[in-house]
């Protein structure tokens, strides 16, 4: 009889029953698979991309149904439009992550975690009076009541930046102007020309719109603001405009996304929509691809850049190269210093362990002697007494040896070992000659 090791198969022993439970198991982990795979893919897709717009109307919210269209267009992909108050309303919900992309003004620069993807147009700050307010300056606003829109709009800020620069003490109407609003002498509103809600201010000729002076130090004191004059040849062609060039200051409209929770692929999708498609027919005036990139010292997302300048990522990457191979011969530097440097110590170590061990063997040695001579006192003694001393005067040197003197290399010495024996040796002797002292006594 004999035996053998390992496993071995023997299919009679495989019997039907278990086969069709092997055969179930194996269909259970696949469809388990498969649903999950499905469920990922699922919530990949259920996940909408949010854009914050804005007042519904408005030419943001307006921006972000154009994109909302082209983004949901042959990828089966969810894109939720927002409406909401406006500027401020719509950095709080990208700072807080409740949005993927939102439209600001430039207006809220600097602001923690927030990225622009794109400048989108100029959006002109426009002053709008009531003809029979007899208001014909921005210096006739003084006390009197000045719509200055929603307080979650961008519009208030600006209200307050552009009062505090004249100098002027208004009662504020916190609500966007319109025609129909009576509560207000006049307002100030920031939004692009072709807004059908500037046009319709326009149309009824019961506003003049107020020329603004000294916009170049008010520019020079606000970031991002530039001058911006409106001609009068726009105004000639929509006459629902004044027939006259007025001078302002413009913001910016920025789509931004927060640099912490960006998706590259929505930038990058995003993007392309905006240069890459007819949406420039709606939005005549989106500011071109090229000026886009050079736009101001806005705080652009990496993802941006890139798509801004591809060139200067090439450059970026043979600059990354070269830092790499800079980098590389540095750390092979550091690493032979750091050799050498090693060798030194190590050296220096093991010169000091020398020096260590050679102190503790003249000790030994020293302490090997002091037993030589209590050996030599002990054969010509014949006191109890001074026998038993000398048995605890070596004892305390053993100790003594065994607790200090504890190098590993010296424990291995032969003189080491001589010592002990020696100690041993005595001791052994003293005790004896201690045992025939005594019986000689009781003899």
């Amino acid at each position: 009889m004999h035996c053998t090791s390992g496993f071995r198969w023997d299919r009679r022993e495989f019997v039907p029953g278990r086969r069709r439970v092997l055969i179930g198991l194996v269909l259970l982990i696949i469809s388990g698979g498969a649903i999950g795979t499905w469920f990922c893919a699922r919530n990949a897709l259920s996940d909408a991309i949010r854009i914050a717009g804005g007042p519904k109307g408005g030419e943001y919210y307006k921006f972000g149904e154009a994109v909302k269209e082209r983004l949901q267009s042959g990828k089966g992909r969810r894109v939720k439009n927002i409406k909401t108050g406006g500027t401020l309303e719509n950095l709080a919900l990208l700072q807080q992550g409740k949005v993927d992309f939102a439209f600001l003004q430039s207006i809220v620069f600097p602001s923690r975690n927030i990225a622009v993807v794109a400048p989108l147009y100029l959006e002109p700050v426009i002053v709008p009076a009531r003809k029979e307010s007899g208001i014909e300056s921005v210096y006739d606003l003084a006390n009197r009541r000045v719509c200055t829109g929603s307080g979650q709009s961008g519009t208030g800020k600006t209200a307050d930046t552009l009062l505090e620069f004249y100098g002027l003490k208004v009662e504020k109407v916190p609500a966007f102007f319109t025609v129909d609003h009576k509560d207000c002498d006049a307002g100030i509103i920031v939004m692009g020309l072709r807004s059908p809600t500037l046009k319709k201010i326009g149309t009824t000729g019961a506003v003049r719109f107020l020329d603004l002076p000294y916009t170049q130090a008010l520019t020079e004191s606000e970031a991002y603001t530039a001058e911006f004059s409106i001609p009068e040849a726009m105004f000639a062609r929509d006459p629902s405009l004044p027939g006259q060039t007025l001078h302002t200051f413009a913001y910016t409209a920025l789509l931004a996304v927060n640099s912490d929770k960006a998706s590259a692929e929505y930038i990058n999708e995003v993007l392309e929509i905006i240069y890459q498609t007819d949406i420039r027919t709606k939005f005549p005036d989106l500011i071109p691809l090229k000026k886009a990139g050079e736009w101001s010292d806005l705080p652009l997302h990496p993802v941006a850049q890139e798509y801004y300048n591809p060139l200067g990522r090439m450059e970026a990457l043979a600059n990354r190269m070269e830092s790499c191979a800079a980098i590389k011969e540095l750390f092979f530097a550091f690493l032979t210093i750091s050799y050498f440097i090693w060798l030194r110590f190590h050296e220096l170590r093991k010169r000091k362990d020398r020096k260590e061990i050679q102190r503790m063997k003249d000790e030994l040695d020293t302490f090997l002697q002091e037993t030589i001579a209590l050996d030599q006192k002990q054969m010509a003694s014949e006191s109890p007494e001074e026998l038993q001393k000398i048995i605890n005067r070596i004892t305390d040197l053993k100790i003594h040896v065994l607790q200090e003197l504890t190098n590993e290399k010296l424990r291995a010495d032969q003189m080491f070992m001589i010592f002990l024996t020696q100690c041993h040796n005595v001791i052994c002797k003293i005790q004896s000659k201690l045992l025939i002292l005594r019986q000689n006594e009781k003899a």
